[in-house]
């Protein structure tokens, strides 16, 4: 009867992120001790029979096995008592029951990726799949004396976001390619927020910013890829990167009219808020729908810091900007 019920019922894993778990569409809490969940996050993800040794060497690696086994079979009772409907117990493995029973959001980006291959709906396909990505895997979620699993944690970790940032970054291309310069922006963003130092994202950002004509923010994002690449790998830029900043110093870049703000009905108002808004640097950029600076008696806050260096470059930017009249530079 149990196992009739099941099949009207659905549980979804959601482990990309904080893990959670829908049961019917609605959250349902899992409760028991940190090892209760994980094996049940554990068997959602391999979605296959495991055996009660690999299980008990997964999460008890520190003690012998048969004692390994007994602390699952205890806590087994608790997750059979929240997922009976949905668990198929032996005496020498266990599993939870195949799509469409159960799913799990790791399964459904794998399912899109495997057939952007020759595929006319690929980047569909690419753009379904990113919209499952809310975080790392298992985000936030701790498991004390079980090293085997937090292996296991972070090599699954690493293999879904490698695909998820293969995606964002063709996404980006096609979307450049398209002329769809602000989507574009969205995912080389989104990219960036999952790796900071993924340099070769970081170029192809300089690259459309400087066919935007945007050299002097170009210029900035290559700084902020030299801070990044510095603080977390202790690197230099490539010299692919450092090329890529000579070509847009020196205006070989050439500016693509299909990737520049579409201002051809504008108001006059609403052509120098664009002009405006995309040449300025991006701690003095604000929305064209904010309301106007309000002026007070009391100084300004101040903008960002730059040493000689940064200023030079953002100079030089500016300077090579067809549309910039005046550069004004303060401080001591």
């Amino acid at each position: 009867m149990l196992r009739e019920q099941s099949k009207m019922r659905r549980l979804h894993f959601s482990l990309l992120g904080e893990p959670q778990i829908f049961l019917d569409d609605e959250l349902f809490e899992l409760q028991g001790l940190a090892k209760v969940q994980a094996i049940a996050y554990y068997l959602s993800v391999m979605q296959e029979p495991t055996s009660r040794n690999d299980l008990a060497d997964l999460l008890w690696p520190n003690v012998e096995n048969r004692i390994g086994r007994r602390y699952l079979s205890q806590h087994l009772v608790e997750l059979r008592e929240q997922l009976e409907d949905f668990l198929v117990v032996t005496s020498k493995s266990l599993a939870l029951l195949p799509p469409p029973a159960v799913t799990v959001d790791l399964h459904q980006i794998a399912s899109n990726l495997s057939r952007v291959e020759d595929n006319p709906e690929s980047m569909v396909l690419r753009r379904q799949a990113i919209g499952f990505y809310r975080g790392p895997f298992l985000k936030g979620f701790k498991v004390s004396s079980a090293s085997t699993f937090d292996q296991w944690v972070e090599t699954t970790n690493e293999a879904i976001s490698g695909q998820i940032l293969d995606a964002l970054y063709d996404l980006a291309e096609w979307e450049i390619e398209a002329g769809n310069a602000v989507q574009a922006h969205e995912d080389l963003d989104r990219l960036l927020e999952i790796v900071p130092w993924h340099e070769a994202t970081h170029r192809l950002k300089m690259l459309l910013l400087a066919r935007q004509a945007q050299y002097s923010a170009a210029i900035e994002q290559y700084q902020f890829c030299r801070r990044r690449l510095t603080e977390e790998l202790n690197v230099e830029p490539s010299p692919e990167t450092e090329a890529l900043l000579v070509s847009i110093r020196s205006g070989e870049i050439k500016v693509d009219e299909k990737l520049l703000p579409d201002a051809e009905h504008a108001t006059d108002i609403e052509r120098t808020q664009v002009l405006t808004t995309r040449k300025l640097p991006s701690y003095l950029r604000r929305s064209t729908g904010s309301p106007p600076i309000k002026r007070h008696v009391a100084p300004a806050p101040l903008t960002e810091l730059l040493d000689r260096d940064e200023l030079l470059e953002l100079g030089i930017g500016y300077l090579r900007d067809p549309t910039c009249r005046l550069v004004t530079a303060a401080g001591m």
